[in-house]
């Protein structure tokens, strides 16, 4: 059976994790799974806290109370102060390294790296704008699932419009009440 070597233990996420941890609360014992776990069950505000500060998380609003528990587990809401972006956090990069390599049918092939990526976002973000896009406006899209995709999903994101892709092989009668379901907001339809 395959095991990693120390060096890429090392390297791996999980393991940064855990000396950061080990840096932040002072507890030496988090070096390995086990009490990892156990530090994520008893101290969930504290853990929670800690990933959100480790993967470096973008938000506005107030972090506390990390846990609004709900009547029911499926109520649950963390962070119930905060607002995020997920465009804001993924295109938090501007650099060189790959951020999509894609494969398509065939021998259709395409990277992009972060840099490329926020352009193209930005490109078209402002372009949405200029077109009168919104934050609440709804986009729904017929876009084959491509780098393109990828970035127009993005660009919606950036404004706060919400991004819907329809299902490959929507019938024309599916794809017309969805259509209407997604009024009364202005709906712009990618094609």
């Amino acid at each position: 059976m395959w095991s990693p070597g120390a060096d890429r233990l090392d390297r791996a996420n999980l393991s940064r994790f855990m000396r950061f941890l080990r840096e932040e609360t002072g507890n030496a014992d988090l070096n390995s799974y086990a009490p990892l776990y156990r530090f994520s069950v008893e101290q969930p505000a504290r853990f929670w806290t800690l990933v959100w500060d480790f993967v470096g998380i973008r938000g506005s609003g107030e972090r506390e109370p990390v846990l609004d528990p709900g009547e029911q587990m499926a109520e649950a809401r963390w962070f119930p102060g905060v607002s995020l972006n997920f465009a804001q956090n993924l295109l938090r990069f501007d650099d060189e390294r790959i951020a999509i390599r894609w494969h398509g049918a065939g021998e259709d092939r395409d990277t992009l790296t972060y840099a490329q990526l926020q352009r193209r976002v930005a490109a078209l973000a402002a372009a949405l704008r200029a077109e009168g896009l919104d934050a609440g406006d709804r986009i729904v899209s017929r876009l084959p699932h491509t780098p393109d995709a990828l970035v127009a999903m993005l660009a919606c994101a950036s404004l706060g419009a919400i991004w819907f892709a329809c299902p490959p092989g929507l019938s024309a009668a599916d794809e017309a009440a969805l259509m209407e379901r997604m009024s009364p907001s202005r709906t712009l339809a990618a094609d």
